[in-house]
């Protein structure tokens, strides 16, 4: 198709801020997807391949720019830790999927590193 998007491709908001810069081949994203607020701060990096969501997702605090939570994908599925972070970095919640469905228990942790709830 002729308008189909290739290579690198870098959109921005009209403040003149990245919006989303990330791979595309034949149209379908391939590779890291970089997505940024209009503040210019970072919201999060996901991986594609063949336009499906594949890899590490990395999604970032509105304030501040830690990491909040990090999920993986399997042929665009969760699958795998799904994990949710204190702004120090410490767990806050832990999950496990497998091709799109919940597997196991979920935990959540207290800032301490104590377990608060065990849920199956």
């Amino acid at each position: 198709m002729q308008n189909e998007k290739n290579g690198l491709v870098t959109e921005y908001y009209e403040n003149g801020e990245k919006k989303e810069e990330g791979f595309y081949r034949d149209g379908q994203l391939e590779g890291l997807l970089t997505v940024w607020g209009e503040d210019g701060q970072m919201q999060y990096e996901e991986n594609y391949k063949a336009g499906m969501l594949y890899g590490l997702l990395t999604m970032y605090s509105v304030n501040g720019g830690w990491v909040h939570r990090t999920e993986n994908y399997k042929e665009g599925k969760l699958d795998g830790l799904v994990q949710t972070f204190y702004e120090g970095g410490d767990v806050k919640m832990k999950s496990e999927y497998k091709a799109g469905q919940k597997i196991g228990a979920t935990t959540w942790y207290l800032e301490n590193g104590e377990v608060e709830e065990y849920t199956k």
